[in-house]
């Protein structure tokens, strides 16, 4: 919905983000959930129960204003069999197949709205899913160009229409650990964003090197920087920019410092690491929260 979203409090507003917390905390916390349940992050991923149940239960845990939740996994299985039966490993071929099918879409809705009915009230979902160039990557494409990623933005975007009807408050695309680039993401992501606005979804990239934060936020709705230090993100969240960050796996395994003056603005984004204590993730969480000044 760009053009609503130009800052953290109006981004706060669209997501739903109680008042008492003054800025925002997202959690990738899937492989987490897994870690917690016992189980595989693919075996949840063929289960809607075992999914809902494990999102759920450490929403409770840890409280985190969004619930993301990571859906290549979801398309996997099937994915790979199509790229085997695609003329010439095809990968926009396989990727137009398998969301033609909805292979891996049915349960992931289900999924969306499971959890977005058991949070409610407390937090919202974001679906997360690979960029155009990251399918394309997952689908074993050997060349990546401007064509066939415009091709693939084009045919997610009309699969998105599925989840037309699901409780989702923001889609975020996700470039792994490469770099986002701005131009790419407003000339070929388009028929995404324009979906999103659409369907009244907040829209961010997620990315490990943002060079350009300025410029992607006059296309999309907030950024999200993965691995970034506080001192990497704390003049957007002085400036107040829709910019999530900070969480980085070091700030987890060395218990979570903050600094005395957190911005009013902050918006904390990270990965929960599988190979820190519990406890000691749950600290960390409670410290942000009592440096955020959240009641």
């Amino acid at each position: 919905m760009k053009g609503g979203v130009v800052n953290i409090q109006r981004l706060r507003e669209v997501l739903g983000i109680p008042a008492t917390h003054r800025g925002a905390l997202w959690l990738d916390s899937y492989e987490y959930a897994a870690r917690l349940s016992g189980r595989h992050p693919r075996d949840l991923e063929m289960s809607v129960a075992d999914s809902v149940l494990a999102l759920f239960d450490t929403h409770r845990l840890l409280g985190p204003d969004v619930v993301a939740l990571p859906g290549a996994g979801f398309y996997g299985p099937a994915l790979a069999e199509l790229v085997q039966a695609a003329p010439n490993g095809d990968a926009v071929a396989a990727l137009r197949e398998a969301w033609r099918t909805s292979s891996g879409g049915d349960r992931l809705r289900e999924v969306v709205d499971g959890v977005a009915n058991l949070v409610a009230g407390t937090a919202t979902v974001a679906l997360v899913l690979p960029s155009p160039s990251g399918w394309l990557v997952q689908a074993g494409a050997e060349a990546i160009d401007e064509e066939a990623v415009d091709s693939v933005a084009m045919y997610l975007a009309e699969h998105l229409r599925t989840f037309a009807e699901s409780r989702i408050a923001a889609i975020v695309l996700d470039e792994g650990a490469g770099a986002a680039d701005a131009a790419t993401v407003a000339d070929l992501y388009r028929p995404i964003l324009n979906l999103a606005g659409h369907y009244g979804w907040a829209s961010g990239i997620c990315a490990q090197s943002v060079p350009n934060v300025a410029a992607l936020l006059g296309t999309v709705d907030f950024v999200l920087q993965r691995e970034s230090s506080i001192d990497d993100v704390a003049s957007h969240w002085r400036a107040g920019d829709a910019v999530g960050g900070g969480l980085s796996h070091a700030w987890w395994a060395d218990g979570g410092p903050l600094p005395d003056d957190l911005a009013a603005g902050a918006f904390g984004f990270g990965i929960v690491p599988c190979d820190v204590e519990p406890e000691v993730v749950l600290a960390c969480v409670q410290r942000w929260r009592s440096a955020a000044g959240d009641a």
